[in-house]
């Protein structure tokens, strides 16, 4: 009888903990907004370094941020891994410049990152923390990269 009651609590709690993960969306979406304060033109060129379940698209379809304008970046991921990836710009020089897009899951240590510091460019973020508790959802539901020339 102890056996059935200890199964019998066991399988509850494994129901719990599936059908509260199951309820959640299966993917989460966040707007990272990026102006470019710089005299240069930022031209998207490619993505990499990101998990395989993260994909982005912008507001803008030829991902060009001209100065004094600002692009829209949705990085959508799993509810499996970290949104994270270099998202790269070429300036008027020809410059390679990374953007650093790294979104964490409530669970884990260590901080979410959104920046381009480089020997031209440095960046100033704000971010909003996700007010939804939940372990597989993102740490911040959206931020904001604003560059300038480095000095």
């Amino acid at each position: 009888m102890k056996f059935l009651k200890v199964l019998f609590f066991v399988s509850c709690f494994i129901c719990a903990s599936t059908s509260s993960y199951a309820n959640q969306d299966d993917t989460q979406t966040i707007p990272i907004t990026f102006t470019n304060n710089t005299k240069n033109t930022l031209y998207f060129t490619h993505v990499d370094g990101k998990n395989d379940t993260n994909s982005f698209r912008f507001d803008k379809e030829n991902g060009v941020v001209t100065p004094g304008s600002t692009l829209t970046i949705y990085g959508t991921t799993s509810y499996s891994d970290d949104l994270s990836a270099c998202v790269h710009f070429t300036d008027n020089n020809g410059h390679d410049n990374c953007l650093i897009i790294l979104d964490r899951r409530q669970f884990y240590s260590g901080q979410s990152a959104f920046g381009m510091n480089n020997d031209y460019y440095q960046s100033q973020q704000t971010q909003t923390m996700n007010p939804t508790p939940g372990g597989h959802l993102l740490d911040i539901s959206a931020a904001s990269v604003t560059i300038t020339t480095s000095k």
